[in-house]
């Protein structure tokens, strides 16, 4: 079977300007891929792990049963691995399937999402306040209303998360109380 140099060429080249385009972020993750070493690799899924291990310092737990694989080490690592041959993904779609592995992939700090909730709740309750001086429709006020209490029960707290966080209601006065008491 001849090979076509050209699209081999042309494969280098993309696969070179996505590594370039995808920075990896720092430290070490662990990420679920499928488990499946290339058709062209001679030798069991222990092999493909130990070679796998040796070439890219990753660690890969396979589970036969389910046909997937745990990828351990450092996102770079797991990020070359990842766009190498060796895995065998010829459009990846890294942003989509493994955002942890990018620098440019921020988790949020849990106090830190809390804090920024309360502070759009309280510009959601001064929007409100505007618009209900404004003279707007009853009916919309109402909306607003209703939205603001499903976004905080259920959405962000739940009724006792609420009231021990001391949430206001939308007048800005009142607190939310546990209605499962």
């Amino acid at each position: 079977m001849p090979v076509n140099i050209t699209a081999a060429l042309r494969d280098m080249r993309l696969k070179r300007e996505l590594e370039e385009a995808l920075k990896a972020g720092k430290g070490k993750v662990s990420v679920i891929v499928k488990s499946e070493p290339p058709d062209d690799f001679r030798g069991d899924e222990k092999a493909y792990s130990k070679a796998m291990k040796k070439l890219y310092k990753i660690t890969i737990k396979s589970n036969p049963r389910t046909g997937i694989s745990q990828v351990s080490g450092e996102k770079s690592n797991i990020l070359k691995y990842l766009l190498s041959y060796d895995y065998g993904i010829r459009d990846p779609d890294i942003e989509k399937f493994w955002p942890e592995l990018l620098e440019s992939y921020e988790e949020l700090d849990e106090k830190w999402n809390e804090n920024l909730s309360k502070a759009g709740l309280a510009e959601y309750r001064i929007a409100y306040k505007t618009l209900k001086k404004s003279g707007i429709d009853k009916r919309f006020v109402k909306q607003m209303e209703k939205f603001y209490d499903d976004l905080v029960i259920g959405g962000m707290y739940s009724s006792r998360a609420a009231e021990d966080a001391g949430i206001l209601k939308i007048d800005g006065k009142t607190k939310y109380k546990n209605a499962n008491w």
